[in-house]
Parts: structure tokens; sequence; C-alpha cells
């Protein structure tokens, strides 16, 4: 039997993060969750997931459209579909945004959550 995909679940916001977790896992996945920019690499490193939810303002110096431009930029990477999560609604503006592989705008159905990241994950595996 296939291993669950992991989704790691980038997000400053405790409750947010928690529940994104939760969302995860209902739909069958692991999830790991990273509160600060400092712990991604590590996690990514040690944990090798299948796709990343990265919120993009992780109240910190480092925000997420610098992490996702490192990991977009590096070949360890850059195979990992990231689904930017953000209440930004300008963010599709920003040239970062093309290097995401979906862009979900807060609140975020999550009836949605699933179906979403099922697409991004098939899409990386066709």
């Amino acid at each position: 039997m296939a291993a669950k995909p992991l989704i790691m679940i980038i997000e400053d916001h405790a409750y947010m993060r928690d529940t994104l977790i939760r969302l995860v896992e209902l739909e069958g996945w692991q999830a790991i969750g990273v509160g600060e920019s400092r712990h991604v690499l590590p996690v990514i490193k040690q944990y090798k997931p299948q796709a990343i939810i990265l919120d993009i303002d992780l109240g910190e110096k480092v925000t997420g459209v610098d992490i996702l431009r490192y990991l977009k930029a590096n070949p360890h990477y850059r195979h990992i579909p990231i689904i930017l999560h953000t209440s930004e609604s300008g963010i599709s503006t920003l040239p970062e945004a093309d290097l995401a592989d979906l862009i979900l705008l807060k609140p975020v159905s999550p009836d949605d959550i699933g179906p979403l990241i099922s697409r991004v994950l098939k899409k990386n595996h066709a």
C-alpha cells in the first residue's frame, strides 16, 4: 500500500494552521504544520512533503513570497506543488504568483480544500 501524501501547512496563525491540518487529515492525507519561516527548510528536508499550503503573510521578516521564490528556484524543491493561501486579493498581480501551482483566497470553503489539493497532487504526478 502506498504511503499517504504528506501536505505541509506553513501558517503563522495557530488556529488557521490547526484547522487546515484537520481538513487535510479528514481527506485521508498526512499533514504537518510549521508556524515560523525558520523551521520551513528543516521540515521540508526531513519530511519531504508532496505539497505545501503556504500563507503569504507570516508576520515575519521572511514572507511567504520569499519562501515561494526560494523553493521554486531550488532544484531540490521546485517539484513540490505550492498552494498560496492568502487574504491579499492583489496577489495575482505579483510576478511571483506565476510560481504557485494554485492560489486560494481566504476564506476558503472547507469543502473545497480536499478537491483543490487533489487537483494539484494529480497535476504534479501526471
